[in-house]
């Protein structure tokens, strides 16, 4: 199981990668904002997730994942829901100054650097709404984040182009999670909080931060 993750800003899609889409030839892979995560890097729900002490100051990103259902290679983008099975919400822990510079593939997947929440049917609407209830040494504090319709629509279709462009390059296989962009949602990684977030009354995703 991989995990493509494409860095970019909600609403914003890169012009690389908008070039790549619509041209016959095969793009330089360096042009695109891709990161490939490994299955090793991956907490469960649930489970710690343990800082590491090679930098100081760590937050988190709440993203929506779609999971893969099926094996694709050079999809078209028209198609690409097609090979989605379900979606999901997932927290990746990242240094604070990583918007300086890319990180390198050590840096991206130490153990635990992502964590993926239970995996909803695609029929499931992706929320507006996530409830977040924190628990940390002042007591439990609860706030709510919302996510745009246009914000929503914006992630499905990216979700779609992503396929289209990333199976250009490498065969995508069942089980493997597709990030098409940040959310604009995180938080401070501190330890000892444990985070659960909410969509539409379900749990979806629950961090321990050690």
């Amino acid at each position: 199981m991989k995990i493509i993750v494409i860095d970019r800003e909600p609403g914003r899609w890169p012009q690389a990668m908008e070039e790549a889409l619509t041209s016959e030839r095969i793009a330089d892979p360096r042009e695109i904002p891709a990161t490939l995560l490994t299955d090793s890097a991956v907490t469960r729900n649930g489970h710690p997730i343990f800082l590491p002490d090679f930098a100081i100051g760590w937050r988190v990103d709440i993203c929506v994942y779609f999971s893969i259902g099926r094996l694709g290679k050079s999809i078209p983008a028209k198609f690409a829901h097609r090979y989605f099975d379900g979606w999901g919400l997932a927290a990746r822990v990242v240094r604070n100054e990583a918007d300086l510079r890319p990180a390198n593939a050590l840096e991206a997947n130490f153990d635990g650097a992502i964590c993926t929440g239970p995996k909803m049917e695609m029929e499931m609407p992706l929320p507006s709404l996530l409830r977040v209830e924190t628990l940390e040494g002042n007591g439990p504090r609860q706030t709510q984040w919302e996510l745009s319709q246009t914000g929503l629509a914006d992630l499905r279709q990216a979700a779609e182009q992503t396929v289209a462009l990333v199976s250009r390059y490498m065969t995508l296989r069942n089980g493997d999670l597709v990030i098409p962009g940040r959310t604009g949602l995180s938080m401070e990684a501190k330890i000892g909080a444990k985070v659960k977030l909410t969509a539409d009354g379900r749990e979806a995703l629950y961090l321990k931060i050690k």
